[in-house]
């Protein structure tokens, strides 16, 4: 998928590219204005690239704050947890060492009987 976006990002590119070299050729304006105007457009969009990714930054550090915070809660709610759950598992031992004994006992009390 990505290996798809970044072959139409390159058809993106190429044509904008091919489109603004046919435009300076074709340009009614001086040579003198036409750098002008080119120099201004990309005075432009080097600022709005900057803005772009001053926001791309700020959003990526909320995201990545807010993803920490929920790791931070699961880890809290797992270790809350965790002496409850310890609690379950050794009784089920416990109760389950006690029937095997009571089983074992069982089978020994059958066989002195026999």
């Amino acid at each position: 998928m990505a290996n798809k976006s970044n072959k139409t990002f390159l058809a993106f590119l190429i044509g904008t590219i091919a489109g603004a070299a046919v435009g300076l050729l074709l340009a009614p304006k001086k040579g003198e204005e036409t750098r002008e105007d080119v120099s201004a457009w990309l005075k432009e969009k080097r600022e709005a690239s900057r803005e772009a990714l001053t926001e791309l930054r700020e959003k990526s550090g909320e995201a990545l704050s807010e993803l920490k915070e929920k790791g931070n809660d699961v880890v809290t709610d797992i270790k809350d947890r965790f002496p409850q759950q310890k609690e379950k598992v050794v009784s089920a031992i416990k109760a389950g060492r006690d029937a095997l004994r009571r089983s074992g006992v069982k089978k020994e009390t059958q066989k002195a009987e026999a």
